[in-house]
């Protein structure tokens, strides 16, 4: 089932220009890696795809994002946009509360958050946190979503190496077992490599 189609993706910002006449088609269970330095405006395509684009982002765009209807998108950001005085718990919890009935939201919660390796900070303050554990704690909630397609921008950078492989391995079975799509994007290739069955650079970006 095609999720997404992007044709003709022209992005300028000021004088910079991001993306020219730029075509991507997302299929289920596609696991497609984007490659390119910082700069290069991975972040702002995932950000065009989610609908996240603010309105005076000083952006010039043209092209068009075709979505499947209600589709379901869930995202690790790269500035993590939790919610930084509440709990572990309730970062992940309050999303899926709203999708699932209380007690499985719950129990989902608490799955999630023992899988990402943050059992023992459950009831902690995000604020309290390290950069890492805050990465895992968005990377709790984006996989916990029921989504259709996962969008993840430098997902993994703060992880140490073990930590890091066993959140991709992670991903990728629960990406796997749902047959479902994900696009993500670094400056570390051989963390796509790890996940992603396709990868391309910023030479796609522009015709």
């Amino acid at each position: 089932m095609e999720l997404l189609n992007i044709k003709d993706l022209s992005i300028r910002h000021k004088e910079q220009i991001l993306f020219n006449k730029f075509n991507l088609t997302i299929q289920s269970n596609t696991k497609l890696g984007i490659f390119a330095p910082t700069g290069c405006g991975k972040s702002t395509l995932l950000n065009l795809i989610s609908g996240c684009i603010a309105e005076n982002s000083n952006l010039s765009i043209s092209g068009i994002i075709q979505k499947k209807d209600n589709l379901q998108i869930s995202y690790v950001f790269q500035d993590l946009r939790l919610l930084e005085n509440i709990s572990v718990f309730d970062n992940v919890f309050i999303p899926l509360k709203n999708c699932y009935k209380k007690e499985v939201a719950k129990t989902k919660t608490q799955k999630i958050l023992q899988s990402v390796f943050l059992s023992d900070k459950i009831n902690q303050k995000v604020s309290n946190l390290s950069g890492g554990e805050k990465q895992r704690v968005a990377i709790a909630r984006a996989l916990s979503f029921p989504f259709d397609l996962l969008l993840l921008d430098e997902a993994f950078h703060a992880q140490d190496e073990n930590k890091k492989q066993e959140l991709l391995s992670l991903t990728k079975k629960i990406v796997d077992q749902s047959k479902k799509a994900l696009i993500m994007v670094s400056h570390n290739k051989s963390e796509l490599e790890s996940l992603c069955e396709q990868i391309i650079d910023e030479s796609m970006f522009y015709l």
